[in-house]
């Protein structure tokens, strides 16, 4: 089993003109332990606001990252979560990927995350 710290930068838009982060309701990073099991092939990891659940197959990872956000799409505004594809590459010394995906309405989200073995 190896253990990566990692930063992760979360850009949503609300996907006023397309772009991920150009009208972002906010801007987060942060950092976690991802573990990655290599006998189960998983890769994950939470901290609150993202949580990573991937799988592991050769130096590939793949999976979703679920990411929660405040919204004010509604008349309240209210926690939600949105979930985003993950994929990247693991080896012996470290990690890094990427994630994204959008509600399909107004919310989309983007992230990336690298970090080294302990």
């Amino acid at each position: 089993m190896a253990v990566a710290s990692d930063i992760y930068r979360i850009l949503p838009s609300n996907g006023v003109d397309g772009e991920i982060g150009a009208r972002a309701a906010y801007r987060d990073e942060g950092s976690l332990t991802l573990t990655a099991n290599f006998d189960r092939g998983t890769l994950t990891g939470t901290d609150g606001v993202v949580d990573f659940d991937g799988t592991i197959s050769g130096q590939d990872i793949s999976g979703t990252v679920d990411v929660d956000y405040y919204s004010s799409r509604y008349t309240f505004y209210r926690d939600e979560t949105l979930t985003a594809e993950m994929q990247g590459e693991i080896g012996s010394t470290g990690v890094i990927g990427e994630f994204k995906g959008t509600d399909g309405e107004q919310v989309s989200v983007a992230g990336g995350f690298t970090g080294t073995a302990n």
